[in-house]
Order: structure tokens, then C-alpha cells, then sequence
């Protein structure tokens, strides 16, 4: 009986082995990846110079002031007007210092104290009279800037503020030499970590390779293309294909995004 027993243990101990051998022997792929639903948000990007567009919206910006040269000549007054009004505030605000500093001494004694009083008052008088006054320069000057944002909007041209902020940030990218870049891509469903590659870029007139010299991939899908890129291949749209991939899964989405070159 004892035997029997024994030889059993030795057989199912054998069968266990093989399992573990069997099982050993086949890659077992963990995790998960679900791309079903992925893309962009936007999936087109225009990229074109840089250098171009700031100075079509300085000319646009040097118009506006011909165009609107009365106005911006009393707003241009009324700026100077505001400056010395609160230039005016200042001093007032030096002079309350002043008297203040003196109240506070203890050798000031309580007539004078009174007297500085008064005095302080009668500067806070007249820096309320001369708030009305700014207030009313500042309604002045809101009342010139919309009548120079209507002539900006009947010219169907954005307002100078507005050209002034996109001039500053397309200048900002040059001086940091940011690149052009998509959102991240939606929908990626898997388990970390993910990597994107881009495998390829097409162009009906068969430049993709050399568009592929300044594209490049960060993560979360991520794309970017260096600047300058219109300085060195041919104006056109081209759409790329991305590789996501992690442990044991890969998978692949052609002509995800497309990048207009215009130059």
C-alpha cells in the first residue's frame, strides 16, 4: 500500500513539472492595449513662416494706426493726460507720507497733531476730486479704443490689442524656437508603459521622407515638427502614420494626422 501511495506522489509530482516545463516554455503577454477609439481631437495642423505672418500683421497693425491716426492721436492725449494726473496721486500719496511720519513722532504734540489732521484730510479731498478726473480719462480713452476696435472690424481685421498678443507669441516661438505641436491623443487604453513611434509620413508629390528629417514623437502621442520646417520641404499635406505600442502589443494607425505645409 505504502508503495502505491509513494508512486502516485512520484506520478503526480512528474505531471506538476511538466506543467510548470509546458507553461515555462510559452510567453504569457501581460497587460492590455485598446486603441479601437484613439485620434486627435484635431487631426489637421497648418504650419507656415513664422517670420511671414509677423510681418503681414505689422503691416496690418501700421495700417490701422493710418487708418485710425485721429483717434489714436486723442487717445494718444488722453494717455498723457491720465500719466499726469496720476503723477499728481503720487505726490499727494509723498505728502501724506511725510505729514503721517511726523503725527507718529512722539515729540508731536496733540495741537499739532490736529494740524496735521487737517492738513491729511485736505490732501485725501483732493485725491478723490483727482480719481473722478482719471476715471473719466479712463472712460474717455474706452470710448476711443472701441471706436478703434469697430474700424478694425470693418476692415475685417482684429482689433490692435489683439494683433499686438498674436505678434508677441509667434515672436516668443521663434526667440525660444518652440516647435510645432499637436494635442496628445485620445482614447489610448493600455498598460504603462505606452511608446509612440512615428513610422512614416505621405505626400501626394512623394516628399515624405524629408518631411520625416523634422518630425518627432513625445508621450502621449504627442507629435511635433521642428521649426522652419516650410524653409525645407515643399509646400503640401502630409499625413503620418503612429506605432503605439507597450509589452506584447503593438499597434498601428495609419494617417492619423495630417500637417499642411504652406509656404
Amino acid at each position: 500500500f505504502l508503495n502505491v501511495t509513494m508512486m502516485r506522489i512520484i506520478i503526480l509530482l512528474l505531471i506538476l513539472g511538466c506543467s510548470i516545463l509546458f507553461f515555462g516554455c510559452h510567453d504569457v503577454t501581460v497587460g492590455y492595449l485598446f486603441t479601437e477609439n484613439a485620434g486627435y481631437s484635431k487631426d489637421t495642423l497648418y504650419i507656415f513662416s513664422i517670420e511671414g505672418k509677423i510681418e503681414k500683421l505689422e503691416g496690418n497693425l501700421e495700417y490701422l494706426k493710418e487708418f485710425t491716426a485721429e483717434l489714436q492721436k486723442e487717445l494718444d492725449r488722453l494717455e498723457e493726460e491720465a500719466n499726469k494726473l496720476y503723477s499728481k496721486l503720487d505726490e499727494i500719496y509723498d505728502a501724506q507720507d511725510i505729514l503721517y511720519d511726523e503725527y507718529d513722532d512722539p515729540a508731536t504734540t496733540v495741537a499739532r497733531k490736529e494740524e496735521l489732521m487737517i492738513e491729511i484730510q485736505k490732501l485725501s479731498d483732493r485725491a478723490d476730486e483727482l480719481y473722478e478726473q482719471v476715471g473719466e480719462v479712463d472712460q474717455q480713452q474706452a470710448d476711443i479704443s472701441d471706436q478703434i476696435d469697430n474700424a478694425s472690424n470693418e476692415l475685417g481685421m482684429d482689433s490692435p490689442n489683439v494683433i499686438k498678443e498674436q505678434i508677441r507669441k509667434y515672436q516668443e516661438q521663434i526667440d525660444f524656437n518652440i516647435p510645432w505641436r499637436t494635442s496628445q491623443i485620445e482614447s489610448v487604453l493600455g498598460t504603462e508603459p505606452i511608446i509612440y513611434t512615428v513610422l512614416d509620413a505621405k505626400n501626394t508629390q512623394g516628399n515624405g521622407d524629408k518631411f520625416m528629417e523634422y518630425v518627432h514623437v513625445q508621450g502621449g502621442g504627442l507629435i511635433y515638427v521642428d521649426l522652419g520646417v516650410e524653409k525645407h520641404v515643399p509646400a503640401g499635406a502630409y499625413t503620418v502614420t503612429l506605432e503605439i505600442r507597450n509589452e506584447g502589443r503593438t499597434r498601428i494607425m495609419e494617417d492619423v494626422y495630417t500637417f499642411v505645409i504652406q509656404n
